[in-house]
């Protein structure tokens, strides 16, 4: 994709009265003919017009950005992180509301999810079964819960992958709303329920992205192809999915037909992060006692 320069046309300047500008009378007056030998005057006056189209010109070239599709750039993919998603897999797009099974424990799957990004992209890793800081973590994450979950790790000493995923897991879902409806992918309208409570209503925009996003991951535990082979992003939407019963992603039905598919993907999970799905089990425990309790 390339631009090129606009082409104008030569200025053409005449007097409605007795002929060209600057020249009182003589042939072609009033005829709107171009001369191809301009007066001096005519040369003067048309040269600001001239060097305003080379400045425009100059201006789009220096401000326009040119977007080029990266040909190995899936058309699914998508930019939200992985707390991002997985709050999005848990919207029900029929019913146009937020799964109510999964609610309880929605925090600590967003925390999870968090975790999950930091170490798959070298800000943490497990040192002796405890969460540390990897070689990489003197770089910042530039998604402020990102930050956040990661300086909830201190680098001088390990910390419990369970206590990293548990940790403020209260506040995980409003930071990540506000994300999603900072950037557009949700609407989040307030009003009080009888005039009292307060009740937030979460539309999707483009609700079809949801939908994609939630048969992708489905895709990885009822396609039938080997967990191993599943990127390691989308097998820990699918494991968090299931450790949560987020009942938007997979029925009950699915999971009991899939146990074989589901084990294998969780060792898959394992082996590339290890202690976070113990982790998210222990805090996903913590959450239902509590409620039952």
């Amino acid at each position: 994709m390339s631009l090129t320069a606009p082409q104008y046309p030569p200025a053409q300047e005449t007097n409605a009265g007795s002929g060209p500008v600057g020249d009182g009378g003589g042939a072609g007056a009033g005829s709107g003919a171009f001369d191809p030998h301009p007066t001096a005057r005519q040369q003067t006056a048309s040269a600001p017009i001239t060097r305003m189209h080379a400045v425009v010109w100059l201006f789009i070239r220096q401000s326009v950005k040119l977007v080029r599709r990266d040909p190995s750039r899936r058309e699914d993919e998508m930019t939200e992180s992985l707390p991002q998603r997985m709050y999005l897999l848990g919207y029900d797009t029929d019913k146009n509301r937020l799964d109510p099974a999964s609610a309880i424990v929605r925090g600590t799957l967003l925390r999870a999810a968090a975790v999950a990004e930091l170490t798959i992209g070298g800000l943490l890793a497990d040192r002796d079964g405890k969460a540390c800081r990897a070689a990489a973590a003197g770089l910042t994450p530039g998604d402020p819960f990102l930050a956040k979950v990661l300086e909830d790790s201190p680098g001088e000493k390990p910390r419990r992958w369970f206590a990293l995923i548990d940790r403020d897991w209260h506040k995980a879902e409003n930071v990540v709303r506000d994300q999603l409806a900072g950037s557009g992918t949700i609407r989040v309208d307030k009003h009080r329920a009888m005039g009292i409570f307060p009740v937030r209503d979460i539309t999707l925009p483009e609700p079809e992205r949801a939908r994609a996003l939630r048969e992708r991951i489905r895709h990885v535990v009822l396609s039938g192809e080997d967990p191993a082979t599943i990127p390691i992003e989308d097998a820990v939407l699918a494991m968090l999915s299931y450790e949560g019963d987020v009942h938007t992603v997979f029925t009950s039905k699915e999971y009991r037909a899939n146990r074989s598919t589901i084990k294998a993907l969780a060792a898959h999970v394992d082996t590339a992060l290890p202690g976070l799905r113990k982790a998210v089990q222990y805090s996903v425990a913590a959450r239902r006692s509590a409620l039952s309790g």
